[in-house]
């Protein structure tokens, strides 16, 4: 079982409005900033933070014990002004994990971790990249590529939610995808049915690691070692 883990930034909104009207530019430095910090810290940890609403925080912890949890809401603490909230669940299905860490937040006081024993297991994570990006760029100019790349990011999204996975967007033309335990297959599949897309997975105990076999599959499907748009490696 993945697990995943949610820290809230409790007040954030509230926050941001004792900013000024002039305060846009500062939320995104600080936003910036704290997800850099986080995702060092985790990274040492061979867990993985993925982007997500900068109210919230999603960490991939799969394998890493309470002790080292209360560890990364210490980090946390030492990163942001704003008083945190810190929920670790462990679950075969993503979205189910991430929903169900969510609601467990309103019973968690501020300054708390709340972390759910689970069977930890094998973290599942694909790397979709869309084809061709670069010369559709040259070809049709940056703006309507963008348009291009939400698209696929909202239907990659979709499918995932669909089969129980979690998408995000990483910059460029890369999303990443958190997969289910059992019946990754299909949603993997259905994603790479859009022949504008490949889709490399990587699969290993520790997410970091998970992460590395994803990007590393999808290499190998872009230099052609790999004849199919899928690729799954394992480690």
């Amino acid at each position: 079982m993945v697990r995943l883990t949610l820290l809230e930034k409790i007040g954030y909104r509230e926050w941001t409005e004792t900013l000024g009207e002039d305060r846009e530019w500062i939320i995104q430095i600080s936003q910036a900033r704290f997800y850099a910090s986080m995702q060092e810290y985790v990274s040492k940890l061979h867990a993985y933070a993925v982007p997500l609403r900068y109210d919230y925080q999603l960490l991939i912890t799969t394998g890493i014990d309470k002790e080292r949890h209360l560890g990364i809401l210490d980090h946390a603490r030492a990163s942001t002004t704003l008083p945190l909230r810190l929920v670790s669940v462990a679950d075969d299905m993503p979205k189910r994990a991430l929903d169900n860490a969510y609601h467990a937040l309103h019973n968690t006081s501020p300054g708390e971790l709340s972390f759910m024993e689970g069977h930890d297991g094998l973290t599942a994570i694909a790397h979709v990249d869309i084809n061709g990006i670069s010369a559709t760029t040259q070809k049709m100019g940056l703006t309507e590529s963008l348009s291009l790349i939400n698209e696929l990011v909202y239907e990659v999204s979709r499918v995932s939610l669909k089969h129980g996975g979690i998408a995000q967007y990483l910059g460029g033309d890369n999303i990443l995808v958190i997969l289910p335990d059992h019946g990754y297959e299909a949603l993997v599949e259905e994603i790479a049915s859009n022949t504008s897309l490949k889709v490399g997975v990587g699969i290993s105990f520790r997410p970091r690691t998970a992460v590395m076999l994803a990007t590393k599959a999808l290499d190998q499907i872009r230099s052609g070692y790999v004849e199919s748009n899928i690729n799954v490696l394992t480690g």
